[in-house]
């Protein structure tokens, strides 16, 4: 192996996943896949929801794998798509699968929230991305109408990257980048803002403090580095590394994990209300390395 780095990343999409290992050596990067899997939209009781604990065991089986071929990882970074969310019960556990924001629940959503709660320049002030109605904010709002029992016991959201980074860690966030498709992040405080967060019954403090790509989070739980063998009888030791290709101090606890990492640099235009294209939840300025 040498003097080379070794990188864990997690690329999920709408149909499927991956994890990759990325190896950096004498300026070059080489990236390998290692394992390719479904991401099956479950269909129950006229909903669609993602099954969130079958994506985080695929993680869970990469690093095993990436474990069993003694590769001293450094760091995890884990990118999906964008607008959905994980409740979160004042105990710790998962309250059941997210919804995907292809169910048809929130279809004339839109309408419904800007003649009754806000309306559509002042939503479009505040966040200036383009109105989708499965964009978080439209969710959570249709959520709210329906007496969704999850949202009401949510002591925590978090969005898709933010709950697979929990359950591996235990920490709560929420990072930039997926936070700016939900309609709900105001680029000019960079925060969250509270007006359209309590415009759908919701707080702040139920939301992860706000995270920049490449932030690390925190390293791996107990219980996952029983389950992947990482870090407890690994013949190298586990690095600190707090953004991408920086010296790494020695450390010999958990594995980091981070933020999504940074990738090109993205140059963004800011549509009209009127002329705002509709495309899928992961075409956003957020792509791991």
């Amino acid at each position: 192996m040498g003097t080379s780095k070794y990188f864990f990343a997690v690329d999920l999409g709408a149909t499927s996943g991956r994890t990759i290992i990325g190896s950096l050596s004498q300026g070059k990067l080489v990236l390998e896949e290692l394992t390719r899997f479904d991401n099956q939209l479950i269909e129950a009781n006229g909903h669609y929801y993602w099954d969130i604990l079958a994506l985080y065991w695929e993680v869970v089986k990469g690093l095993r794998l990436a474990h069993a071929r003694h590769l001293p990882i450094q760091s995890i970074g884990i990118d999906t798509w964008g607008c959905d969310f994980v409740f979160v019960a004042p105990d710790g556990q998962i309250l059941g699968n997210p919804m995907a924001y292809r169910d048809p629940h929130t279809m004339g959503t839109m309408d419904t929230y800007y003649n009754k709660v806000l309306p559509k320049q002042v939503v479009y002030d505040k966040t200036g991305i383009q109105f989708m109605n499965f964009n978080s904010l439209f969710q959570l709002y249709q959520m709210r109408c329906d007496g969704n029992l999850a949202l009401q016991g949510a002591n925590k959201v978090l969005f898709i990257p933010d709950a697979l980074s929990y359950l591996l860690t235990g920490k709560a966030v929420c990072e930039y980048t997926v936070a700016s498709t939900s309609q709900l992040l105001n680029p000019t405080s960079k925060d969250l803002d509270t007006d359209l967060l309590a415009s759908v019954g919701l707080r702040r403090d139920q939301f992860g403090p706000m995270t920049s790509p490449a932030t690390r989070i925190g390293e791996l739980t107990p219980d996952v580095q029983k389950l992947t063998g990482l870090f407890r009888s690994s013949p190298w030791q586990v690095t600190t590394q707090l953004r991408p290709w920086q010296p790494c101090r020695p450390r010999t606890t958990g594995l980091p994990i981070s933020a999504r990492a940074p990738g090109v640099s993205w140059a963004l235009r800011r549509p009209t209300p009127s002329s705002t294209p509709t495309v899928s939840p992961k075409t956003s300025p957020m792509r791991a390395v």
